[in-house]
């Protein structure tokens, strides 16, 4: 579903799905900002670079991190959009790079989640953490940095968790 013009019909999908946070790649949307319809608040990321207000900031046109404060914990959600596999390797560690620089600022009390669209495949081969067998047997390159990047910043990648059979 392309995010232009379709604003309402995600807001509806996601109210029908009790879903509260959402993140979504490869919009097409042009420039950053934030805007409310209904209860929700829709952040984008287009491509240039710059700061956003307390809240929220734009890393790259690939990375957008959002900081919510619950409870008084800070839950630091950082929404991405990874290279895929057909790009060069130096490109796919770039993005590994900026995003480490975005975790190193997160204070250690504080929760992360990454969401998005990683363009990884982890395989099913349990990794001591980070991964359990509950996935798809194949597995590439992209699966390797991201299970890499995980494994040094105490990060599990969820889905490989659970047992869908």
């Amino acid at each position: 579903m392309s995010w232009n013009n379709k604003d309402q019909e995600i807001i509806n999908e996601l109210k029908s799905n009790n879903i509260d946070i959402c993140s979504i790649s490869e919009t097409k949307k042009k420039g950053k900002g934030k805007y409310e319809i209904d209860d929700y608040t829709l952040i984008y990321s287009g491509v240039s670079r710059d700061k956003g207000t307390f809240g929220k900031e734009y890393i790259s046109d690939r990375i957008l991190l959002v900081i919510l404060n619950v409870n008084k914990e800070n839950i630091h959600l950082i929404s991405v959009y990874a290279p895929d596999i057909s790009k060069d390797r130096a490109e796919r560690e770039s993005f590994y790079e900026e995003l480490q620089e975005a975790v190193d600022r997160i204070q250690a009390k504080d929760k992360i989640v990454i969401m998005g669209d990683l363009n990884a495949r982890v395989g099913n081969e349990p990794l001591g953490g980070v991964t359990q067998r509950f996935n798809e047997e194949v597995m590439n390159d992209n699966g390797d940095l991201l299970k890499a990047f995980c494994a040094v910043n105490a990060l599990r990648i969820n889905n490989t968790f659970l047992d869908t059979t």
